[in-house]
């Protein structure tokens, strides 16, 4: 099949899907899809409450440092809160924490997969639930930041969002280099990127959108992706940088670097057409506005 990376969000990739997204899937159904949030429009209120969250020195106008430092922390308390809501339907158990008043949760492999039960169709679901498991195992590892074989409440979120932990990011990229580097060298080409993996020598037209992508990907320019330019999109942060910086370029009306309240919402119908649309509105649900 093609190796297509998806538009907005880094964790629907191809070989993530079959990786992470199957898992969480499993054990815990999506209440809505990306299709879904990308029919919604966001309002001009809405906006404005974003760019107050944003403001983050309070002078009335946003930077893109700014509006990249609240795009981060948004993200790291969507995903916490996500984790929390996947431990609470998980088997774990009750630890003391050393203070003799309160307990700890701490989860077990075994129960990260309990939820992953059944024998597989055939022997290519088999091959696939082995990645998923070894990946899994790595993460976990990784996650584990006292090697004791168990995560606690505030180890456990980074198995399933890598970019809250920098080894687990490391584990995920890895994993995701390791299954398109068909020459073994460490690093991706384009055609390893974006081409057929049945055809290798089929790629995308050179001149096109997915070319571009990989450029602006390749941050030393040597042609290939490596495992630290490849950490950037397992993040997530890629295609967040990418929106918002684009919102910047059509707002800014008077190109200080800056965006107001207005020059926000006088683009409304623009960012509702944008692949920022997506971004915001996650954003919006998270901080109930």
């Amino acid at each position: 099949h093609t190796h297509t990376p998806c538009p907005i969000n880094a964790m629907a990739c191809v070989a993530r899907t079959l990786l992470l997204l199957s898992i969480l899937a499993v054990a815990f159904p999506a209440e809505g899809s990306e299709d879904d949030a990308m029919d919604k429009e966001v309002s001009a209120d809405q906006l404005q409450g974003l760019h107050s969250r944003a403001d983050a020195n309070g002078d009335g106008k946003v930077s893109t440092k700014e509006f990249l430092a609240f795009a981060e922390s948004t993200r790291a308390g969507m995903a916490k809160k996500e984790a929390g809501t996947m431990l609470a339907t998980m088997e774990h158990r009750q630890w003391p924490d050393g203070s003799g008043g309160t307990t700890k949760v701490k989860v077990a492999f075994t129960d990260i997969f309990a939820e992953n039960s059944g024998e597989p169709e055939n022997e290519e679901d088999r091959e696939a639930t082995d990645r998923e498991k070894k990946e899994m195992e790595l993460r976990f590892k990784a996650a584990d930041s006292d090697g004791d074989g168990m995560l606690t409440d505030e180890e456990f979120p980074a198995v399933h969002f890598p970019e809250l932990n920098d080894k687990v990011l490391t584990v995920a990229a890895q994993t995701h280099l390791n299954i398109l580097d068909t020459d073994k060298d460490g690093q991706l080409s384009f055609k390893e990127w974006y081409g057929d993996e049945d055809s290798p020598e089929e790629a995308p037209d050179s001149n096109d959108e997915e070319k571009h992508e990989f450029d602006e990907l390749d941050k030393d320019g040597s042609g290939l992706l490596d495992l630290e330019e490849l950490k950037h999109w397992e993040s997530g942060r890629f295609h967040t940088e990418a929106a918002v910086k684009k919102v910047f370029g059509f707002a800014d009306e008077d190109k200080d670097g800056h965006l107001t309240p207005s020059e926000l919402t006088n683009k409304l119908e623009v960012i509702s057409g944008s692949d920022a649309n997506y971004h915001f509105l996650e954003w919006i649900e998270h901080h109930e506005l």
